[in-house]
């Protein structure tokens, strides 16, 4: 990729205006074709990928390709490993920094090598059923017990659990009494009559991928105590998902809907920015919070950190994909019920829309990595601003 300058002309109002910009311009890489080669599918590094591994996802919808009768290879005719999800073929590979990979669909239907990333699954179906999903960075599981939800997310690097019924869905109504500016810190401040999907039974499904596919689709739906449904796709070799989430409004008069609930077990998170929630010099005392805060400026990036730390060894960032639906963010350090005196148990961030709509959608990366938020943040981006892919037909 090279970056050139450009004069751009246009008219507003009918006015003649021009600027100057810069865009990116792809050259593309020259590459061997191998003979059975169908497709060319180059992908360009956009965003300083670095030698790591690389997700591509290629949107090959309306071109009339059956995953059945091709396989993914690179220009010396090496298997890429790679699995399709509808009409989305997802692979991993490496691209040179600033530079272009070149791979291409081949006739045949050889299997393609394993990719870091296993599933297991136990009485789907049952309302005790669960899905445990497993790559280099992390360890989870979903159980239908409780309503579909995470209860086991743990790190690899450090074996701490973080699960705690995360990433559901909640609805009802959570607010301060008329007039009251400020919290006194205990339940005659607060209003807190939310009901939470975890807390009910739920159904999972494994949608797409098995053991050694570089992607897995896992859906979560909930019926009881609320209509709720969330889609997970987890890749090999990241240590970042994606959740998308949809909950339905219950009942009319609901005040607020949480669409994505980011309740994880505190470990040694102290802290959750924006806003810098959390009050760490009462984290061993006893309290009914210890630290929380609303606000409806919803940030595109929110990181759970240890501070003041200087090398933060652990952080979980969430990054919104997808998030119009959203009016407010709720933070917090919470024991294990909220606003009744106890020691601290959770670190949470809720994901709200108020007043509640009928359905409330939200779609995250919920990334793993050290550093604090700078680094949550720039892993995001690498996210949400993937490679740019082209996509060439080479023969019928």
């Amino acid at each position: 990729l090279d970056h050139r300058p450009v004069q751009i002309t246009y008219e507003c109002t009918g006015l003649k205006l021009s600027a100057e910009a810069t865009v990116p311009v792809a050259t593309e890489p020259r590459a061997a074709v191998p003979l059975c080669a169908q497709w060319k599918l180059v992908a360009y590094d956009q965003g300083g990928f670095g030698d790591g591994p690389v997700h591509l996802a290629f949107d090959l919808a309306g071109r009339g390709i059956d995953p059945r009768t091709v396989t993914l290879r690179d220009a010396g005719s090496e298997l890429v490993p790679h699995a399709w999800v509808g009409e989305t073929l997802h692979a991993l590979t490496t691209i040179p920094a600033g530079a272009g990979r070149c791979l291409f669909l081949c006739s045949g239907s050889d299997e393609p090598p394993a990719a870091d990333l296993s599933v297991t699954s136990e009485a789907l179906g049952s309302g005790e059923g669960s899905i445990t999903i497993e790559n280099a960075f992390y360890r989870l599981t979903l159980s239908e017990a409780r309503g579909g939800t995470v209860t086991r997310l743990v790190s690899r690097a450090t074996g701490h659990d973080y699960g705690a019924g995360t990433f559901g869905a909640g609805a009802g109504l959570y607010q301060l009494p008329p007039n009251l500016g400020v919290t006194h810190g205990d339940g005659r401040s607060v209003v807190d009559d939310l009901t939470w999907q975890r807390d009910g039974v739920g159904r999972l499904r494994i949608l797409a991928g098995e053991s050694g596919t570089p992607v897995i689709v896992v859906e979560a739906r909930s019926m009881e105590p609320l209509e709720a449904t969330q889609r997970y796709t987890f890749v090999a070799d990241m240590p970042w998902f994606v959740v998308e989430s949809e909950v339905d409004r219950p009942w009319m008069g609901t005040d607020e809907l949480v669409a994505l609930d980011v309740r994880l077990d505190r470990g040694d998170l102290t802290k959750t920015t924006p806003n810098w929630v959390g009050i760490v010099a009462e984290l061993d005392e006893e309290h009914p919070h210890f630290g929380w805060r609303e606000s409806v400026d919803v940030p595109p990036t929110l990181t759970f950190l240890q501070s003041p730390v200087p090398a933060n060894a652990e952080a979980w960032t969430v990054g919104l994909l997808e998030a119009s639906d959203l009016t407010h963010v709720r933070q917090g350090f919470w024991p294990f019920e909220r606003m009744v005196r106890g020691p601290v148990r959770y670190a949470e961030v809720e994901l709200v829309a108020r007043p509640a709509p009928e359905l409330a959608h939200v779609r995250a990366a919920i990334i793993l990595h050290a550093g604090h938020h700078v680094a949550g943040r720039e892993a995001f981006e690498r996210i949400a601003g993937p490679p740019l892919t082209t996509v060439e037909r080479l023969r019928p």
